[in-house]
């Protein structure tokens, strides 16, 4: 709606220019390169991560979309093994996945509107957030 869109665009306005109500002016603390590069990743990632779903729900359909975000926790899972390279999950935990990602993928295949383009804009949300 365009009303907040406004507001959005007003407020960001009112933050820039530094007319907010505040009641005390206490400094703000300066904060570290490193963690400063950490937050400006991980924001780069989450705006990447709703512009790839954005993108997903217009190349696919939303009840298509749900059915693929089922199988996020064992995305999850193997990036948790792969990047942090602990013990991660035992083989419990992948067998619990199993029917999920079975029910997954019988419902992807006997998709009637499946679209390529949202599939992979799908799979690229689900590994971004």
């Amino acid at each position: 709606r365009s009303s907040d869109l406004t507001s959005a665009i007003f407020n960001a306005a009112l933050l820039r220019l530094g007319l907010t109500c505040s009641h005390s002016r206490m400094p703000t603390p300066s904060l570290p390169s490193s963690a400063v590069f950490r937050v400006l990743l991980l924001s780069l990632t989450f705006c990447a991560s709703v512009a790839c779903g954005n993108m997903a729900l217009r190349h696919a359909e939303l009840a298509f979309a749900q059915v693929l975000y089922t199988a996020s926790p064992l995305v999850t899972m193997g990036l948790s093994h792969v990047l942090l390279q602990g013990p991660g999950y035992g083989p419990l935990e992948y067998v619990a996945m199993l029917p999920v990602c079975l029910g997954a993928s019988l419902s992807v295949l006997g998709e009637v509107h499946f679209n390529p383009k949202g599939c992979l804009f799908i799979c690229i949300t689900m590994i971004l957030s």
